[in-house]
């Protein structure tokens, strides 16, 4: 009975999508427009009359059908789909007012946080790569413009959202942020790593060469408070350690450079040590001079008293 029921309801929706497919076969794009618009007024008023199981049923009807749908159809066509998609997405979103794309964002960020506090561990994991796969061929697609635009957005968004995150959030993103880092340079590649340290002295060297004096300064500050606090923190083996890694950094480091560079770091090394030669020569002058004063000023009492 249900069997034959379904295949009833089948071969209707079978016969309504040839009639459809007919009657759209002569129409004009004018008239098209006009049946859609009046499909949407239909369906918009459709849809504000029925119950909220009602709207439960008919989304999880879709769902099924939408998957079964892309599931038969051909790469080419999913390709069409998606590039209609997008299409459709910005035109409408270029029409929204602010408070709709506010209303939007929000209710797209509570959905997200629902889907995926249900999905598996392994779903994650594909989501994640795809994630990745699909960026990193987007980014390679986009233009120089489009490059600095997204970064400069990606930078606003970071420290506005930083700005309005608690101590506590703050801790556990910095921890996560470390365990992320060290998983991930304990899978790179030897040459990945010496790339990476290449990139990151050349970021370092360009956003120093663009910083003012008073952020050097403070920079220089904070980077001395920042090693003083760590190295008072860790261990003696940990201590050896890092002396002897810095050693053999030093060593290579003065095989590779240059006489000019050699020349340049030597007389930088005497330019600190005279002017800390001079700080402690001040210093101890100053001492002198106030013990001289005190012994002058006890001698004088002396006379005074006699």
């Amino acid at each position: 009975m249900a069997r034959s029921k379904r295949k009833s309801v089948e071969q209707r929706r079978k016969l309504i999508a040839q009639y459809n497919s007919r009657q759209r076969e002569g129409e004009t794009p004018n008239t098209a427009a006009k049946r859609r618009e009046s499909n949407r007024v239909g369906m918009k008023r459709h849809r504000a009359q029925e119950s909220e199981e009602t709207t439960e049923k008919r989304r999880a009807s879709n769902r099924v059908g939408m998957k079964r749908h892309r599931a038969q159809e051909s790469e080419e066509t999913t390709e069409k789909r998606r590039a209609s998609n997008r299409v459709g997405m910005k035109r409408h979103r270029a029409q929204e007012s602010e408070e709709t794309t506010e209303k939007r964002r929000a209710s797209s960020r509570v959905g997200m946080k629902r889907h995926r506090a249900q999905e598996s561990e392994e779903t994650t994991e594909k989501r994640r790569a795809s994630n990745r796969v699909g960026m990193k061929r987007h980014r390679a697609q986009e233009s120089e413009e489009s490059t600095a635009k997204r970064r400069a957005a990606d930078k606003s968004h970071k420290k506005r959202h930083r700005a309005q995150e608690s101590e506590e959030s703050t801790a556990k993103r910095r921890a996560a942020d470390k365990s992320h880092k060290k998983r991930h340079r304990a899978q790179e590649s030897a040459a990945t790593t010496a790339k990476r340290r290449a990139a990151d002295k050349s970021h370092k060297k360009r956003h120093r060469a663009q910083e003012s004096a008073a952020t050097t300064a403070k920079r220089r500050a904070a980077d001395k408070s920042h090693k003083k606090r760590h190295r008072a923190q860790e261990s003696a083996a940990t201590t050896a350690k890092r002396q002897a890694l810095n050693r053999v950094g030093m060593k290579r480091q003065r095989e590779q450079e240059t006489a000019e560079t050699t020349a340049k770091r030597r007389k930088t090394a005497r330019t600190i040590m005279n002017r800390c030669r001079r700080k402690k020569q001040s210093e101890e002058a100053t001492i002198d001079k106030q013990s001289h004063r005190f012994y002058r000023d006890f001698q004088q009492q002396l006379r005074w008293c006699h």
